[in-house]
């Protein structure tokens, strides 16, 4: 006998409000926001199921090892930018104090 997927009910509270450009701007909530105000008119409310995906454990693990080596390479390219920022702040500064600038510091770093 196969087991029964497990589903999860939400309700989804949908307001509605005029957007700058006159166009409608829908939005949608999972709870009743405390300032509706700000989101306009609730205009549907609908109770969802959603059927949650079978996962091991091993895939759980690759997803999380895949989420952390793509913020690893976001974090390594930013930290690069910041590098070639300071670098380019040094090399002015060389040329300001009028020395002579090294072919060590000549070389491109890539």
């Amino acid at each position: 006998m196969k087991a029964q997927s497990k589903t999860l009910k939400i309700t989804l509270y949908v307001y509605a409000k005029e957007g700058f450009d006159r166009q409608v701007e829908f939005t949608t909530f999972t709870n009743k926001p405390v300032n509706t105000s700000f989101w306009g008119a609730l205009v549907s409310q609908h109770d969802v199921e959603i059927t949650l995906p079978s996962v091991n454990k091993s895939d759980l693990v690759q997803a999380q090892i895949k989420v952390l080596e793509a913020e690893k390479e976001k974090v390594l390219a930013k930290a690069q930018v910041e590098v070639n920022l300071i670098e380019d702040r040094i090399q002015s500064l060389w040329c300001i104090e009028g020395q002579p600038v090294s072919a060590a510091d000549m070389e491109l770093p890539y």
